[in-house]
Order: C-alpha cells, then sequence, then structure tokens
C-alpha cells in the first residue's frame, strides 16, 4: 500500500511541475517580439554541393595565416529549402583544417543579421545521426548489463530531462526565481528518478532523505553567503550580456 501512495504522490508531483512550468512559458514567450532591435538567428541544415575556392589567409604581414573556403550549399531544412547559396567559410571567424568541409557533408548553416545585412555562416557540422547510434547503445547496453535496475535508470533519466525541459528551463527564461526553480526541478527529479532506478525499499527512501536534506542544507549556507558577500549575479560574460538587452530574455539574475 505505502509503494502505491508513493507512486501516485510522485507522479501528481511531477504532473504539477510539468503542467505549471508550461503555463509560466506560454504567459512569457521569452518577450522577443517585444525587442524590434533583437533579431534571432535561424538555422538549417545544408548541404555542401562545391568547393568553389579555398586556400590560405595571411594576416599582418604573413604573421600568421588561417584557412578559408568558399562554398556553394544547398539549403535542407527551413523557410529556404532547396536554396542554394554561397558561403564563405573562415571570413567571418578563425577555423582550423580539421573544420574545412567537404563535398557531400551536412552541415549546420546560421542566419543572422550583422551591420544591417544578412550573414551566412556554416557554424558546424550535422552529427545528430551519430549522436542518436551512441545514445541507441548506450540504452541497449544498460538494458542489457542493468536488466531491470538498467530499465528504472533509463526511465529515470527520462523523467530528470523531462523535468528540465518542461519545467526548470522554461520558468527561469520566463523570469522565475533561479534558486527556487531549480530547488524544485532537483527535488522532483530526486524523487521521480531515485525509485524507477533503484526499487521501492527502505535504502532507496534513505538515500533521497539524505539527498533532500543535503539539498536544504546547501541552497541554505549559498543563500547566506551569497547575502553576506553581496553578490549580484553579474559575474560572468553570459550574465553580463543577458543583463544589457532585457527586453528579449526576462531571466532573473538574482
Amino acid at each position: 500500500v505505502m509503494k502505491n501512495v508513493l507512486v501516485i504522490i510522485s507522479v501528481a508531483i511531477f504532473l504539477f511541475i510539468a503542467a505549471a512550468g508550461q503555463a509560466i512559458a506560454q504567459l512569457d514567450p521569452m518577450a522577443v517580439s517585444q525587442a524590434a532591435e533583437v533579431v534571432p538567428d535561424e538555422y538549417a541544415r545544408a548541404k555542401v554541393i562545391t568547393i568553389l575556392e579555398e586556400g590560405q589567409r595571411s594576416f599582418d604581414n604573413e604573421a600568421y595565416s588561417q584557412p578559408y573556403q568558399v562554398v556553394q550549399l544547398r539549403l535542407m531544412s527551413g523557410p529556404e529549402v532547396d536554396t542554394e547559396l554561397e558561403v564563405r567559410h573562415g571570413y567571418d571567424f578563425p577555423i582550423r583544417d580539421y573544420q574545412k568541409v567537404k563535398v557531400g557533408e551536412i552541415v549546420i548553416l546560421t542566419k543572422t543579421q550583422a551591420f544591417g545585412k544578412t550573414v551566412y555562416l556554416i557554424s558546424d557540422k550535422y552529427r545528430l545521426p551519430w549522436v542518436g547510434v551512441i545514445v541507441a547503445i548506450f540504452l541497449v547496453a544498460a538494458v542489457f548489463f542493468g536488466r531491470l535496475k538498467g530499465l528504472g535508470s533509463i526511465v529515470g533519466l527520462l523523467i530528470s530531462i523531462l523535468i528540465l525541459a518542461k519545467y526548470v528551463v522554461p520558468t527561469i527564461v520566463a523570469g522565475g526565481n533561479p534558486v527556487t526553480t531549480s530547488l524544485i526541478g532537483a527535488v522532483a527529479i530526486a524523487v521521480l528518478s531515485l525509485y524507477p532506478a533503484h526499487g521501492f525499499n527502505r535504502r532507496t527512501s534513505i538515500a533521497l532523505i539524505s539527498m533532500l536534506i543535503s539539498l536544504g542544507l546547501a541552497a541554505g549556507l549559498a543563500g547566506l553567503f551569497v547575502n553576506l558577500a553581496r553578490l549580484f549575479g553579474l559575474g560572468t560574460e553570459e550574465a553580463f550580456y543577458v543583463g544589457r538587452y532585457p527586453k528579449s530574455c526576462t531571466a532573473s539574475l538574482s
């Protein structure tokens, strides 16, 4: 009976958190539309059709050089699908030899605005198929070696990812308190991932209670010393730029 009650409580907590995060994300869709001066970048897959030109570019009286390419691409996704573009790779930012592309490769193309002009950049190579293969190997190995515990661990991992994607990230982006949101997400992940992975028993319950106590102590001490040290959340370059564009992002740094 106790196991069933714990399952029901865990599922209820998870559903409540997921619904709350979704509602908050819908209430404030990052306020991007409010900032006319900030145009978000667009991304698409593209295939390398032809290498039109490649070589080395020298700088500072040939003190150093970097490779470059001029490539012909065909877009494979996005609103401009099947459009062919000529892109300079290695002109606007430095690249290494291993970043050069080959004919037939699939790349990630970034469409951005710079100085009032539309610029296309090859940001990376498309690796998603190989990532899928690696994930599949990991899942098969976890189930093969761990049996039911391995399957439970996978379920717990999927629940953790779902909580992060549906609650923690949307709530912080929408302006929620990062510390409170992270604590709620951590508690939900601990409750909902430990039991599927390790079973409903006394040992798992003791581990869960220990984790919750540790979380509480860490949060309390962090809050205490942040207030004593008067930290204000602008210690990184990312936080500085987020603070400079308040209309395009409502995330709180406090």
